[in-house]
């Protein structure tokens, strides 16, 4: 199956809260869509999504595991996935992309394999989330990069 995303939630305000998205193997190697593994069409409270494995194919600027567009994303946890997808994010979130500042949680330890180290970025500014101990490779055969860099607030 290729699927654009493996879940797409309601366009009702907190209709999915608490959605657990834990320990799942996906594999999208689609190329012609924007393949996103959970698409959030309104607030999110309580998400829990941790221990991933996804693999997809270069789709540059989509991010591979959470998309919030403008909508909160409350009391998030996302942790330790493992993420391969061999594309560019020069200007977009190659893991996640919200734009709500009102946004809460913790994002950490996840280790992301995607192209161009110089310009990588975990999810666009002013999200509010909190980041820690994400390993980030742009760069092929290399083990990768903090991303943002310790004691740094840049993503």
């Amino acid at each position: 199956m290729n699927a654009i995303n493996v879940i797409d939630t309601s366009a009702v305000a907190n209709a999915a809260d608490g959605l657990y998205f834990c320990n799942n193997r996906v594999k999208s190697l689609g190329t012609t869509a924007a393949t996103t593994a959970i698409e959030v069409d309104e607030a999110l409270d309580r998400a829990i999504i941790c221990d991933n494995f996804l693999v997809y194919a270069d789709v540059a600027n989509t991010p591979a595991l959470l998309e919030g567009a403008t909508f909160d994303l409350t009391n998030l946890e996302m942790a330790r996935n493992k993420i391969f997808r061999p594309s560019d994010y020069s200007t977009a979130g190659c893991l996640l992309e919200t734009s709500s500042t009102a946004s809460s949680g913790m994002v950490y330890d996840n280790k992301i394999r995607c192209l161009d180290a110089a310009s990588i970025l975990l999810i666009t500014t002013g999200s509010l989330l909190g980041f820690a101990n994400n390993l980030v490779q742009g760069a092929v055969d290399t083990s990768g990069m903090v991303l943002p860099a310790i004691d740094s607030d840049a993503s």
